[in-house]
């Protein structure tokens, strides 16, 4: 049970990033211009880099309200749980194959880009493993309620 525990902490974690940077990006240019300098990005401000942040903003609201929605359940359901870490391993796998285009375009330091890449795939790492973990541990179907034990 610990690895379910560990599991919805993880997922809370997410859900509070997701909203949260979601949420700023959202709101005044001010507040988009505080979630880029935490990536480590350096950009011209223009009126169509500040549009494009908007729809950023909604998929960190949604990908939050997945990882919430998720959290919520007596065990995650293992499909979510492996699109979660397919969604981090693809954002990852993207800042490595353009890494110095990332890294050029955007400014952001070169040790500022590889933390990102290693908390990305620590996050769909940790995700796959306490999820396989908490399934097994609780006995539950694709993610259904455990089962009882006498079944």
């Amino acid at each position: 049970m610990r690895a379910l525990s560990a599991l919805k902490g993880l997922l809370w974690f997410i859900a509070v990033y997701q909203f949260v940077c979601g949420f700023l990006l959202l709101m005044s240019p001010g507040f988009a211009q505080l979630v880029v300098t935490w990536y480590g990005a350096t950009v011209d401000w223009t009126n169509q880099f500040t549009f494009i942040l908007k729809p950023l903003g909604a998929y960190m609201l949604m990908t939050g309200l997945i990882a919430a929605s998720a959290a919520r359940a007596n065990v995650p359901h293992p499909t979510i749980i492996t699109s979660l870490s397919v969604l981090f391993t693809v954002n990852a796998l993207y800042r490595i194959l353009k890494f110095q285009v990332v890294h050029q375009i955007f400014g952001i330091a070169v040790w500022h880009l590889v933390g990102q890449i290693v908390v990305l795939l620590g996050l769909a790492g940790a995700l796959s493993l306490l999820s396989r973990s908490a399934v097994e541990a609780t006995g539950a179907v694709a993610g259904d309620a455990p089962r009882p034990v006498n079944a």
